[in-house]
C-alpha cells in the first residue's frame, strides 16, 4: 500500500517553524496531497499536472522540501522541489531553512575584491545565474542516481563533478576493512542521510586538504553587508555579505560544515560559490596565486565561465597548479631549460583525472597527464573529453592497486545531466585488447577516427583496451 505523505503538527496546531516565516500545516498537507494525487514526476525534473484545468499548478524547482523538513516529521519528503504560486500556500522556501548564522569574522572590502578578482579575473564582472544559483543538490533518492549531484550544462559542471568524486569516495570506500568483501550494490542507492553525510565528509576533506591539513576557512553568507560601498564599487551581492570562520582542527571543521550544510545545498544561498570561496580562502589567496605561477590569466573561472584546470587541481589536490604532469617540469620538449618550471601534481592524488581532445590529435600535440593523476588512490576519475567534463568510477578499490584486476573490469560513467536517465556501465578488457583489421597507416587512422571520444580518453590510461558499452549508445555530454 502506498504510504501517504503528511506533515506532522509539532508544538502548535497551526504553524511550525524555526525560520523567518511560519508554515501552516493545513496548507502544507494540502500541497503534499495535491502533489501525491495530481502530479507525476517527469524526466525534465518538473512536476507536471495530469489535470488540464490545473495548469497554474504546474510548478518548478525548490520550495516545499525545505518547509516540510522544518517540521518535526516522521516521513522525509527529501526530493520534492516546488515553487508555489504566491497566492496559493503563502511564501516559504529554502532561505528559511538556513540555520541562523552566529559568529565569524566579517569579510573586509580588500579581501572581497581580491577574492572576486582571483575567481573571475575582474572586480566588476558578476557571474551569471548559472553560477550564482547553484547548490549541491542530490538527485531523486529512488532514482538510478541516488548518489549523484545535479549538474548544469555549463561551465560549473566540472566544479560540481569534482566534489561529486569525493562524495563517491566516501560512499564507496569509507571503510577500508570492507575492501575485500563482495561489493554491496546498495552503496550506490544511499539513503538521504547517508548521502548527506557523504557530502559533509567530501566538503570537509576538500577544504582541509587545501589548507595543508593544518588550517582552513569556511565562508558563509549573512543578511547584512559587511562594509560600506565606496563610489564606483560594483557589488556581486555575495562577497560583500560573507562571514569567515577559521579552523585548525579537522573535527571542528566538520562540525561547522555539518551545522551549516544547508548553506551549501540550496540555490538561494549560492551554495557552490560559497564553497568555492571557502576553498580559495582555505588555501589562501596569495598561495593560490603562487600555485598558478606565471600563467597569463590568473583566474579560476574562465571568461566563458568554464571550470579552469587550476580550479580542478585545487579541488582534487589542494593546489591550484596549472599543469597535470608529475612534479615540476624544468625542460621543454626540445630539452632546453625553461625560464620558469611548470608546476604539476606533486603526489598521488585521492581522485584521478583523464583527458582527451580531438584537436590535439589533429594538431599532433598532447596534453601531459601524469601517473599521479592516472593512477589515484581510489578508482575515481574526472574526465575532460572534447571540452566536456564527466566522471568515471569503479566499485572495485583494487583496480588501482592490483594489476591483475586491470585485465577485465567495469567502469561507470556519470554526468549529472537530465539527459542521462539510466546508469552507463563500460566493460573494459585489456588482456586481448582491441581488434584491428587495418593493414596500412591510412586504414589505421580511419579506424581510430571511429573510436568514440570517451573510449579514446580511457585508452590514455589503458592503451588498446577493448571497451563494451553494454547496449548504450556511446556519448559524451
Amino acid at each position: 500500500m502506498k504510504r501517504g505523505i503528511m506533515a506532522t503538527e509539532s508544538k502548535s496546531d497551526t504553524a511550525v517553524a524555526s525560520g523567518t516565516a511560519g508554515v501552516d500545516v493545513t496548507h502544507l498537507n494540502s500541497l503534499l496531497k495535491f502533489v501525491e494525487t495530481e502530479t507525476n514526476f517527469t524526466d525534465d525534473r518538473k512536476y507536471a499536472s495530469r489535470d488540464p484545468n490545473a495548469r497554474n499548478y504546474v510548478v518548478d524547482i525548490t520550495r516545499a522540501k525545505s518547509a516540510y523538513n522544518r517540521l518535526e516529521t516522521t516521513t522525509r519528503f527529501e526530493e520534492l522541489k516546488l515553487t508555489l504560486p504566491a497566492d496559493t500556500f503563502g511564501s516559504f522556501g529554502p532561505a528559511s531553512r538556513l540555520k541562523t548564522l552566529e559568529g565569524g569574522t566579517p569579510i573586509s572590502m580588500e579581501v572581497a575584491l581580491a577574492l572576486r578578482k582571483l575567481v573571475t579575473g575582474t572586480t566588476v564582472h558578476k557571474l551569471t545565474q548559472d553560477w550564482m544559483k547553484l547548490g549541491f543538490m542530490f538527485q531523486n533518492e529512488n532514482g538510478p542516481f541516488a548518489y549523484g549531484i545535479y549538474t548544469q550544462k555549463n561551465g560549473s559542471k566540472g566544479f560540481i563533478l569534482c566534489v561529486q568524486a569525493f562524495i563517491l569516495k566516501h560512499l564507496l570506500f569509507r571503510h577500508s576493512r570492507d575492501l575485500d568483501a563482495p561489493f554491496d550494490l546498495s552503496l550506490l542507492q544511499p539513503t538521504s542521510w547517508k548521502r548527506r553525510d557523504a557530502l559533509i565528509d567530501a566538503l570537509t576533506e576538500i577544504l582541509w586538504q587545501a589548507g595543508g591539513k593544518t588550517r582552513c576557512c569556511v565562508a558563509l553568507i549573512q543578511e547584512t553587508r559587511c562594509f560600506d560601498l565606496p563610489i564606483g564599487y560594483r557589488q556581486d551581492c555575495l562577497s560583500e555579505y560573507l562571514h569567515l570562520f577559521y579552523f585548525t582542527k579537522f573535527q571542528e571543521l566538520r562540525t561547522c560544515i555539518k551545522t551549516y550544510i544547508s548553506y551549501f545545498e540550496y540555490e538561494s544561498s549560492h551554495g557552490a560559490l560559497l564553497f568555492l570561496y571557502s576553498l580559495v580562502l582555505s588555501r589562501s589567496i596569495d598561495q593560490v596565486l603562487n600555485d598558478m605561477g606565471e600563467v597569463k590569466y590568473k583566474q579560476l573561472i574562465t571568461d566563458q565561465e568554464d571550470t579552469s584546470i587550476p580550479l580542478v587541481n585545487l579541488v582534487l589536490t589542494g593546489r591550484a597548479v596549472p599543469f597535470q604532469h608529475n612534479g615540476d617540469q624544468i625542460y621543454d620538449d626540445d630539452g632546453k631549460v625553461l625560464a620558469i618550471p611548470e608546476r604539476g601534481i606533486q603526489e598521488r592524488s585521492e581522485i584521478g583525472f583523464m583527458y582527451w581532445h580531438r584537436e590535439e590529435k589533429e594538431q599532433h600535440i598532447r596534453a601531459m597527464v601524469g601517473s599521479m593523476y592516472k593512477t589515484p588512490r581510489h578508482p575515481i576519475w574526472i574526465t575532460l573529453v572534447n571540452g566536456l567534463y564527466g566522471l568515471l568510477f569503479s566499485v572495485n578499490q583494487h583496480l588501482v592497486s592490483d594489476w591483475r584486476v586491470e585485465h577485465k573490469f567495469d567502469l561507470y560513467y556519470y554526468t549529472g545531466q537530465a539527459t542521462q536517465t539510466r546508469p552507463t556501465r563500460l566493460s573494459v578488457e585489456t588482456r586481448l585488447g582491441r581488434s584491428s583489421h587495418a593493414r596500412t597507416a591510412l586504414q589505421k587512422s580511419e579506424e581510430e577516427k571511429k573510436i568514440p571520444p570517451l573510449e579514446r580518453c580511457i585508452m590514455t590510461k589503458w592503451f588498446g583496451a577493448h571497451i563494451d558499452w553494454n547496449g548504450t549508445m556511446p556519448y559524451v555530454t
